[in-house]
């Protein structure tokens, strides 16, 4: 009889292992079943499939998960209240505004808490918040990040790939791409285990500048109902929004309706020509092979866009997030991606992505350490997948899909090899839409600055008489003699612009020069060149260079009045301004600025000698992201500075032999991890001689602090930063500062006297 049992028993339990392996999938459907007496009985389905955990639990006694833990912790009314507030599923079924209500809440990991948390359920799709784990969004302090984050975003790994988007970024990384950092940890709810989750990086301004990217707008799709939906189209621009201003409508970025205008409505040809000037290429195309590896359409015409315009070169560029996978047998489709779709019909981009792929896929060693990050990665959670008990899925379900997708990945690559090895190329499924689609001509008279940028030398004659033809084909010239500029100028890429000793440049108000290429403004101390205002005491706007391909030179150049402007969707801040365009600025001046900065020079290399500045509203110089460690400020003085003599963000540099008297805020600005050198400078009535702060570190030698408020401060600023600053002070005079050198808490100063 026992035996009989025992035999029943086992077979029983098979049965049920071998019928809820097949059919477990079926079964989880009950719970978008219509029928609310169907769907009833969803919860019992999910804890009854558990039972084929069991033998996953037992194996996890024999493993340890060392993920980092994060504890949220609610009141009993919060927590109804969030449950309350979610869609009602199935009849309504994505999680768009008003659903996003959030709650107070205390958060916790290690060593860091905050009982002022904003937590709330997260994701657009059901499968985020329909079962008891949920997708959820952490929102702490401005003033209180944990680490360098205020936004901690935590998603169910099954809607991902458990391992899929960690492979993903690992790819994105390793091809340059922006993307958001993804790690894996386990969250606690109220004292309960909830299990194992994507930890994905919000879109933060740290973000970019972790990246080394200027602040700028990433936009991407308003989260609504994507019935109807056509993000790349002209008259879809509201329905985009910058992700770090989102209450500011799409309509407000000129580059972004540009750029959904040239997508929509322009002519093959005109695409062709002017893509590269708004779209960065080469960061497309490795955005293009992450997606096409994995065989996504995921970031499509409806929803998933995620594009930063990037303020140094005034191109966009995509960010790799959220990237899906489907298996390669047939043609690539591209129609549900107009703007990958538009471009691969072109053949020199085609070609220039096909090359890419290829150079790619012959290679055996990319996908060996693909597959090996991949399963390196598998087995870091595999301890956490056991013992997560929350999950929908069954453990068994999660390796099988592991495993599956992890085959697809393989296939994928080998797909494409033969694409390119066999077929010739890449095949493609193109959507069946002619262009333009608006039915109407490219509207270039809107977009006459864009449009600019690309013109031909030619082109740029006939509109701008001041200027002549050099005589290489390449050459534009501005002769010696004043030259009266009543409104803005737009240099073309692909010229070299030669401004002659003996040149007065004077402009209007408000009006500015741009150039996209190359600028040679070498003057003479007896014949400089000038750049100043047309009517008195009235700002003109910039003079700037954008993304040119070789090094600009600036002697004896005296520019007075300036202020700033914003054209192309680009923020001038400076009266001269360098976008990715490496400076040389020798024997000149800088006067009477009218905005934030006299020169502004972001992600290049900035040589500045022997130059005057005076009288400028707010910083002297500012530089972003310098390029290299090569750039040097040295043998300038600095007189009556409403801001900050020099102002240094994320730069290597050097800075020497100059004198700075009369600032209203610092001699010399050193934040956001910037590491310069500080040698023989005199820094004269100033709050601050200088300031080191959020993880700066500054070597100051040989340099004479008179007057100030504070000779050296170093404190922390921004929170995200989470140090102060550092330096080492090395023979270095103090005479007559309120305080000599002040530190904060997260600061710290090393002080080598003669």
């Amino acid at each position: 009889m026992i035996r009989r049992i025992l035999v029943t028993g086992t077979v029983l339990t098979v049965l049920f292992f071998v019928l809820g392996i097949r059919l477990s999938g079926r079964l989880d459907l009950i719970a978008s079943n219509p029928n609310p007496l169907i769907r009833h009985f969803a919860p019992t389905w999910r804890s009854l499939k558990k039972i084929l955990d069991v033998p996953y639990i037992l194996a996890s006694t024999f493993r340890s998960s060392d993920l980092p833990i994060y504890h949220i912790t609610l009141s009993a009314s919060d927590r109804a209240r969030l449950i309350d507030n979610l869609p009602n599923y199935p009849r309504e079924n994505r999680l768009t505004e008003e659903f996003k209500q959030s709650a107070k809440a205390e958060f916790r990991s290690d060593n860091y808490f905050t009982d002022d948390a904003r937590v709330r359920y997260r994701g657009v799709s059901p499968n985020h918040w329909n079962a008891v784990k949920k997708s959820w969004q952490i929102n702490l302090p401005d003033e209180s990040p944990l680490g360098a984050r205020t936004v901690y975003r935590f998603f169910l790994p099954e809607d991902k790939g458990w391992v899929l988007a960690k492979l993903n970024e690992y790819r994105a990384k390793k091809f340059g791409l922006l993307t958001p950092e993804i790690s894996y940890a386990w969250i606690a709810v109220d004292k309960v285990d909830a299990g194992i989750y994507y930890l994905i990086e919000g879109w933060e301004e740290y973000f970019l500048e972790r990246n080394k990217h200027p602040i700028g707008p990433i936009f991407a799709n308003e989260n609504v109902s994507t019935t109807g939906v056509d993000l790349y189209r002209a008259s879809s621009i509201d329905l985009w929004e910058n992700r770090f201003d989102p209450n500011r409508p799409g309509h407000e970025y000129e580059a972004l309706a540009y750029f959904l205008e040239l997508v929509e409505n322009a002519s093959d040809e005109e695409f062709e020509q002017a893509l590269p000037h708004s779209l960065n290429l080469p960061k497309f195309y490795r955005w293009m092979l992450v997606a096409t590896l994995s065989n996504s359409t995921h970031q499509g015409n409806i929803a998933n866009q995620n594009v930063y315009f990037n303020s140094a070169d005034g191109k966009l560029e995509p960010v790799s997030f959220d990237t899906a996978l489907a298996r390669i047998d047939g043609p690539i489709d591209l129609s549900k991606t107009r703007l990958v779709n538009r471009a691969m019909q072109i053949p020199r981009f085609r070609a220039e992505f096909t090359a890419l792929v290829r150079d790619y896929v012959s290679n055996p060693a990319n996908l060996e350490s693909d597959l090996a990050f991949y399963d390196e990665t598998k087995k870091t959670i595999t301890g956490a997948i056991m013992d997560d008990t929350k999950k929908v899925q069954t453990s068994f379900e999660v390796f099988r899909l592991i495993q599956s997708e992890r085959e697809i990945v393989e296939h994928n690559f080998q797909a494409l090899k033969k694409m390119v090895d066999s077929d010739g190329g890449l095949n493609f499924k193109f959507a069946e839409e002619t262009y333009p689609l608006a039915r109407r001509p490219f509207q270039k008279n809107l977009f006459v600055s864009f449009i600019s940028t690309f013109a031909t030398r030619d082109e740029f004659l006939a509109r701008n008489l001041q200027f002549r033809a050099g005589k290489e084909n390449n050459t534009i010239i501005l002769s010696a003699g004043t030259h009266i500029f009543a409104r803005d100028v737009i240099v073309p890429k692909g010229q070299r612009l030669v401004i002659e000793p003996g040149s007065t440049l004077q402009f209007a108000p408000g009006v500015s020069l741009i150039s996209y290429s190359p600028i040679e403004a070498r003057g003479t101390a007896q014949s400089p060149i000038r750049i100043g205002r047309l009517v008195y005491n009235i700002p003109w706007g910039v003079f700037a260079a954008v993304n040119t391909d070789g090094e600009n030179h600036f002697n004896y150049v005296y520019a007075d009045g300036g202020k700033d402007d914003t054209i192309n969707g680009i923020y001038f801040s400076g009266t001269l301004s360098f976008h990715d365009a490496d400076i040389e600025f020798t024997n000149g001046s800088v006067a009477r600025a009218g905005a934030d900065d006299g020169i502004h020079i972001q992600s290049a290399k900035g040589i500045i000698r022997n130059s005057t500045f005076s009288q400028n509203s707010m910083d002297a110089i500012d530089i972003d992201f310098a390029r290299g460690e090569d750039s040097i400020f040295e043998n300038n003085i600095f007189r009556e500075t409403g801001g900050d003599a020099m102002d240094l963000s994320f730069s290597e540099m050097t800075i020497r032999d100059s004198t700075v008297t009369d600032c209203g805020d610092k001699g010399v600005s050193v934040g956001e991890a910037s590491n310069p050198q500080i040698k023989n400078i005199t820094v004269t009535r100033c709050f601050f001689g200088v300031a080191v702060k959020d993880r700066s570190h500054a070597i100051i030698s040989n340099s004479s602090f008179k007057e100030n408020k504070v000779g050296i401060g170093l404190y922390r600023k921004k929170p995200y930063f989470v140090a102060g600053g550092t330096a080492e002070i090395i023979n270095s005079i103090f005479q007559d500062n309120k305080e000599k050198v002040t530190t904060d808490e997260f600061s710290s100063v090393q002080i080598h006297e003669k």
